[in-house]
């Protein structure tokens, strides 16, 4: 009996110590997360003294922050949140530089997404992302989204007081959200306004937010693909006759005749997108008719017509392009007056659009047009008089549009016999003065935009003259644009008369592979980190990148010309059972190959400067001293050897079959060597 008590009573024991234990875990338990929450509360504090001294900073840089304008003056600069960064990161006196913005706004993004983790971390009390009784909804990433009814508001009070750049002050807005991309049910329900004036898209307080993907810009930029297909035939023309001196200059002459005016109208919307938004029918209005002058101008590209003074095409190409820019600087008459913003930046930034840029163009385009147009009238009446050659229908066309039935196809870009060009011309005449004036235009441009960064960037504060642009849209937009380019390329492979032959398939599959490796090369040569792009660098990193850019849209076409060429030639060789010397074909093709990889490299130089790129070939031993970085030194040497090889390519072979495996050979190790680099540099910093 004792002993059955015993051992009920051991049990009872057990238990108890179980349930001690039990409670002890559940205590332990309790304590872990009341110190987690403290240390929450804590990180909570800390944060919140930082942005205390953060506005006590900002406080006392706006007493001492000096003025730009007059007491008088309607529309007074503003400090904005961005403004205090920039007075914090002025290195020249109290004059605020182009690249003291650029610093700044990287501060300001950093310290921005510091509040962001601060907000999804600890201020967050629905882990399941729902939603509470009187709170916002969230977005599934901690952060806050407006409400219908709260944008609603938004939308009233801001576009009801068009004049007050005080209250923009005081209203931060998401202007995303305003883009013509939203989700919104009221999007859709025809509440759209007839007219809306441009409201500036990023504000000097805003940090920097990619908008929404615009399907309008996709489909736009689908214009600039038949562009690159049209000048690509264009480039075509430099193959006939054996590619003599005379056409070369003159194809020289069409393609940047063609595709300045074309760029300049691309970077020109895409620049005034990164600044302004614009929701309502009478800029779509306006969006539309430039798009059908710019379709226009695409139409007429073709070497035969611009050759030949009997076709309008000259004038028409000219017309059209002087009518988009007409276009474009009647919307900067509309930012100087009406757009929503900081006025002072808006005013000063659209006066030297005009001063270095749409003035002197208009002038050229302007005389471009009317020169075609006094030739186009002058040939039609039959006047000659030595401003043009004459027409022979048995001359050489730039692309053979019959097939051996006998059947004459459309080809994009391509020309019939009506078209034909005499070849006794000179290496210039007057009827090429309007396409050498568009040409003049676009080199002349480039010179004007390093003209007035310098001149500007010297003068006065950047808050003054510049109105910032949304830079991750812009590095968005040059990749979209380089895509399209590299796109090109495969129309070029695949919209050609085609033949069974081996040397046709080999260039074929090798041209196809080789247009992919030059995609991943164009992905790896931009940095994972966009806050460390060249264009949020410094102002030299950034023309150096827009010069790179359109350096390597220009080789791109070439690129893909020189295959079109090649299976145009195999094809004419298979037709007409002649042996063809693909000599001038190989030099081309060599030298737009190397035109593209060292447009590549340099633009992925671009993102680090010219000196850490040369610092990359060094590293500090134990002692810190400099010595040579022998991985990446091979490497270096690496590349040098394959881009000697790519100019000296046509010397070895003119086969292009040969020819195309070894371009595709040559991609595929610059893309090696770019893996490299990121294992032996970019890892190991």
């Amino acid at each position: 009996m004792s002993s059955s008590a015993a051992g009920v009573l051991d049990g009872e024991i057990d238990k108890e110590k179980t349930c001690v234990s039990e409670r002890d875990e559940a205590i332990a338990a309790l304590i872990r997360q009341l110190r987690e929450k403290d240390a929450l509360i804590a990180e909570k504090d800390a944060l919140i003294a930082e942005k205390d001294a953060m506005l006590t900073e900002e406080k006392d840089e706006i007493k001492s922050l000096p003025s730009y304008c007059g007491e008088d003056d309607e529309f007074t600069h503003h400090a904005h949140g961005l403004g205090f960064e920039v007075a914090g990161s002025v290195r020249n006196g109290t004059v605020a530089t182009f690249d003291d913005y650029l610093h700044a706004q990287k501060k300001l993004r950093s310290k921005s997404h510091r509040s962001q983790k601060w907000k999804s971390s600890t201020l967050s009390t629905n882990d399941g992302g729902g939603e509470t009784a009187g709170e916002m909804p969230n977005d599934g990433g901690g952060g806050m989204v407006r409400t219908a009814e709260e944008m609603r508001v938004i939308r009233e009070s801001i576009l009801g007081r068009r004049g007050a750049v005080v209250q923009w002050d005081n209203i931060n807005i998401d202007v995303c959200q305003l883009d013509g991309d939203e989700t919104d049910d009221h999007h859709h329900n025809g509440n759209i306004a007839w007219y809306l004036p441009p409201v500036q898209r990023q504000r000097w307080c805003d940090d920097q937010t990619l908008p929404h993907v615009n399907w309008g810009d996709l489909f736009f930029d689908l214009f600039y693909v038949a562009a690159a297909y049209n000048l690509g035939v264009l480039v075509l023309a430099a193959t006939e006759g054996n590619g003599g001196s005379e056409i070369i200059l003159r194809v020289f002459l069409y393609f940047f005749g063609s595709l300045g005016p074309l760029w300049t109208c691309w970077e020109a919307q895409t620049f005034y997108a990164s600044r302004y938004v614009t929701n309502d029918y009478f800029h779509r209005l306006v969006e539309i008719i430039r798009y059908v002058c710019v379709g226009a101008a695409i139409y007429n590209i073709k070497f035969v017509s611009f050759s030949n003074p009997a076709s309008d095409s000259v004038m028409m190409f000219t017309l059209t392009m002087l009518l988009e820019l007409i276009m474009s600087m009647g919307l900067g008459l509309e930012l100087y007056h009406k757009a929503i913003g900081d006025k002072i930046s808006i005013k000063n930034h659209t006066l030297d659009d005009f001063r270095f840029g749409n003035g002197a163009l208009f002038a050229l385009y302007l005389a471009a047009f009317i020169i075609a147009a006094v030739q186009y009238v002058q040939s039609s009446k039959g006047q000659e008089g030595g401003l043009h050659p004459s027409v022979d229908d048995s001359a050489v066309t730039t692309y053979e549009n019959e097939t051996n039935d006998g059947k004459e196809h459309r080809v994009l870009g391509g020309t019939s016999h009506e078209e034909a060009y005499s070849a006794d011309r000179s290496k210039w005449d007057l009827h090429d003065l309007p396409l050498t004036l568009t040409a003049a235009a676009f080199f002349f441009r480039l010179i004007l935009s390093s003209i007035r960064f310098h001149y500007r960037g010297r003068r006065g504060d950047v808050r003054d003259w510049y109105v910032p642009a949304n830079i991750d849209y812009l590095i968005h937009r040059y990749g979209e644009f380089v895509m399209l380019m590299i796109g090109e390329g495969v129309l070029s492979l695949l919209i050609v008369h085609t033949v069974e032959t081996r040397e046709y398939d080999v260039v074929v599959f090798c041209g196809i592979v080789t247009i992919i490796f030059l995609f991943v090369l164009k992905t790896e040569s931009e940095p994972s980190d966009p806050s460390t792009h060249a264009l949020w660098r410094s102002s030299v990193a950034v023309m150096s990148y827009r010069f790179f850019t359109q350096s390597l849209t220009i080789c791109l076409i070439g690129f893909g010309v020189s295959y079109k060429s090649f299976l145009y030639e195999i094809y004419r060789e298979d037709i007409d059972h002649k042996e063809v010397n693909y000599l001038l074909e190989s030099k081309i093709f060599s030298g737009f190959l190397t035109g593209v990889i060292l447009s590549l490299e340099l633009m992925n130089s671009s993102h680090y400067g010219l000196e850490k790129s040369i610092g990359f070939l060094f590293q500090a031993d134990d002692e810190d001293k400099k010595k040579l970085n022998f991985p990446v030194a091979i490497i270096a040497v690496v590349k040098v050897g394959i881009t000697f090889f790519c100019v000296t390519l046509f010397t070895w072979t003119n086969e292009p079959d040969t020819l195309a495996v070894m371009g595709l050979l040559i991609v595929v190790a610059l893309s090696v060597t770019r893996v490299l680099d990121t294992i032996f540099i970019h890892e190991t910093e």
